[in-house]
């Protein structure tokens, strides 16, 4: 026979803080309240995924100065609590924010990419220069791509190396991103050589970054892989940060 406390415990079943209000929830990511009300309903531009003002479609940036990237899909707004999140998951490794976070990308895309025809047919993780990566021993986009690939069952490709260390980009205006980017980032030589790379010519991509800021590094990749043959290049990312938030 089970005991009174037992039974209770069965009835409470597991349950956990949620990551925004502290409030119960089975789901042990945000309670269904936080869920709707952090929801972020603004239009955003179809390539590059800025909040728009209207529902035009593409921005002005993007019709003045095209990127080689065809789509942008992103989970939310780079501001509170999400841009905290994402710092914990980026800086500190906190896997419960990255889970998070890649769950509310998964939703966005879900919609973006109703059928599995128009989805990509590999997803490439924005690489971290060898020295920074021995010295983390982490790269959130890598990690991202893994959970998107199994999720959506396409392939993980980690096709691109980064030849320079560059500076750290986030207080760097939109030009000298662009100029700390240039000719950074190539395929890498063992991708080359295998048989994969060939079947992806002219081919569906997504890139994979936990977040855009001025597109700096979304343009300069997407105009590599194009230069490789690649056919079309989406890009998902965790975040977006908007225009007034840049330094240009």
């Amino acid at each position: 026979m089970t005991s009174p406390l037992l039974h209770l415990l069965a009835l409470a079943g597991p349950r956990q803080a949620c990551r925004y209000c502290a409030a119960a929830t089975e789901s042990g990511a945000l309670c269904s309240r936080c869920e709707q009300a952090l929801q972020d309903l603004r239009q955003r531009c179809f390539q590059c995924a800025l909040p728009l003002t209207d529902s035009a479609g593409i921005c002005g940036e993007c019709l003045a100065n095209p990127p080689c990237f065809d789509r942008t899909v992103c989970g939310d707004s780079y501001q509170p609590p999400f841009s905290h999140w994402l710092q914990n998951f980026k800086d500190f490794r906190d896997l419960r924010d990255g889970h998070l976070l890649t769950r509310r990308l998964i939703q966005q895309l879900e919609r973006a990419y109703p059928s599995t025809d128009g989805r990509p047919q590999a997803l490439i993780p924005v690489p971290l220069h060898w020295r920074k990566a021995l010295w983390r021993n982490f790269n959130q986009s890598c990690w991202m791509a893994r959970q998107l690939g199994r999720h959506f069952n396409i392939p993980v490709i980690q096709a691109l190396h980064r030849t320079q260390p560059g500076d750290d980009q986030r207080h760097l205006s939109r030009q000298e991103r662009q100029r700390n980017l240039r000719g950074v980032f190539r395929l890498h030589p063992r991708c080359q050589r295998a048989s994969i790379w060939p079947s992806l010519h002219n081919k569906h991509v997504a890139l994979i970054d936990d977040v855009i800021t001025t597109t700096a590094t979304a343009r300069a990749i997407s105009r590599e892989l194009r230069h490789q043959g690649i056919g079309r290049v989406d890009i998902w990312s965790l975040a977006r940060t908007d225009k007034t938030h840049l330094h240009y």
